[in-house]
């Protein structure tokens, strides 16, 4: 964010020219191999809530060598003294400023692949998403341990489990509030006061993706020991104008934050 570079020396520098079969999970490329993808899909997807699906959707080594690129630009911006600021959390790093490759990658994941799942787990939508943004967050000691009850500015949000196994705490919550839950706004979660459903999901295998509409209510719980990385890559449908240009005006605004905060 702010005066970062657009581009820098990777660590692993094919990353960012990686051909999209390569960056697959196997279990994904098999159903899309296959005549009827859809029902492939399908067969592959776990159902949390009548809107939630988990499935695997990158390769474990990808997803491993995505992590180790962003925590060394991590390393190497903070120790020049940028911020890249986040919108609940503190910190999300936006893989299309580490690497222009990177957004030549995701608009090809979104075309080819995630607009084949979004129709095969969510087919009463007429409008397929078309705009998204990727970035990775991280729950670590030091840094941000949970996050609260909240929405996501997306018609569909993929949350993309990185590493690092043996983490503790840190479960993502999916909520159903109840009408008297979000009368004020968001949701209250302590005991006795909160009315509605939860559902516990534990982020466990590398590579594996949780799908969830973005106006689902969900929250992560307070990580209790190791570090937990996710790529959240948030898409929004082609049925109004104002979606074409919304995630670039958003990285506008938090590039104005990281400069107030910079100067802070």
């Amino acid at each position: 964010m702010g005066n970062m570079p657009s581009q820098h020396a990777l660590l692993h520098p094919h990353l960012a020219s990686m051909p999209l079969s390569a960056a697959l999970a196997p279990e994904m490329r098999a159903a899309l191999s296959e005549y009827d993808p859809k029902a492939a899909i399908q067969r592959l997807a776990e159902c949390h809530l009548e809107d939630v699906f988990s499935l695997p959707l990158l390769c474990p080594n990808f997803c491993q060598q995505l992590r180790e690129e962003v925590q060394y630009f991590r390393q190497r911006v903070e120790g020049e003294g940028e911020i890249s600021p986040g919108l609940l959390l503190s910190s999300r790093w936006y893989l299309y400023q580490i690497n222009p490759g990177f957004k030549v990658l995701f608009d090809q994941l979104l075309q080819e692949v995630l607009t084949q799942i979004d129709h095969a787990l969510i087919p009463s939508e007429t409008h397929q998403i078309a705009y998204h943004q990727a970035y990775c967050i991280n729950y670590e000691e030091d840094r941000d341990l949970s996050l609260k009850a909240h929405t996501d500015d997306s018609d569909l949000t993929v949350n993309v489990f990185l590493g690092i196994p043996g983490f503790e705490g840190a479960e993502l919550l999916l909520l159903e509030p109840t009408p008297e839950d979000v009368a004020a706004g968001t949701p209250r979660l302590e005991p006795g006061v909160y009315k509605g459903g939860i559902t516990e999901y534990h982020h466990r295998a590398v590579g594996t993706a949780v799908l969830h509409p973005g106006d689902r209510w969900h929250a992560v719980q307070p990580l209790k020991s190791g570090s937990r990385w996710n790529l959240i890559i948030m898409a929004m449908r082609n049925d109004k104008e104002w979606k074409r240009t919304f995630y670039d005006e958003t990285s506008v605004q938090l590039e104005e934050k990281a400069k107030f905060l910079k100067k802070g």
